[in-house]
Parts: C-alpha cells; sequence; structure tokens
C-alpha cells in the first residue's frame, strides 16, 4: 500500500510553506509519495521543482504534474485521476495547499 501527499500549487506560488511541510513529514511504514500539482505554473517552475526534488528526494519520490490554469475542484480532480491511474495500490490521498504547514 502507498500513502500520496498532493501539495496543490497556483500560479506564483511561494514554495517555502510547502517544503517545510514535506520536511515534517514523518517516516511511514508504508512508501509515500509526494505529488505537487501546480495549476498554471509560473516560467521558472521547471527550476523550482528541481531544486526542491533535489532537496527532499533522500525522503519521499517526487512527481511534479503541470497542469494549464484551471479552478480548484477541477485540479483535484485531475490531480486525483493522475494519482489514482499512477499509484494502483494508493491506500490514502491527502491533500495540502500551498500555505499550510505540517
Amino acid at each position: 500500500m502507498t500513502i500520496v501527499i498532493v501539495v496543490n500549487l497556483f500560479g506564483n506560488a511561494d514554495l517555502e510553506n510547502a517544503v517545510e511541510s514535506i520536511k515534517n513529514i514523518k517516516a511511514s511504514p508504508e512508501p509515500i509519495h509526494i505529488v505537487l500539482s501546480w495549476s498554471n505554473p509560473s516560467p521558472n517552475a521547471p527550476h523550482i521543482i528541481f531544486s526542491l526534488k533535489k532537496t527532499l528526494s533522500n525522503k519521499f519520490s517526487i512527481t511534479y504534474l503541470s497542469l494549464p490554469k484551471m479552478g480548484l475542484g477541477r485540479q483535484r480532480d485531475s490531480t486525483l485521476r493522475f494519482v489514482l491511474h499512477k499509484f494502483a495500490d494508493v491506500r490514502y490521498i491527502i491533500y495540502i495547499e500551498e500555505d499550510v504547514i505540517v
């Protein structure tokens, strides 16, 4: 079984809180995967994601999902479909927004 934590990001998101949240997630006997779902990402998003993966990849696998500009409901639906397709053995899906600190 797998745990997937989805971090919803929008436009010119500030990833400082998201990084702190991910750092605060404790180890689990089940694998934990992070999916960064970014609606209308800023032009420097690939660079930001690369840096984030470099910083946190030793703790979690991180998947970047770039989405066009859309509302929160549609973003969650698209991300949920992606997660269910990519992680067939998912047990829990946890959504957090970019401004939440775990």
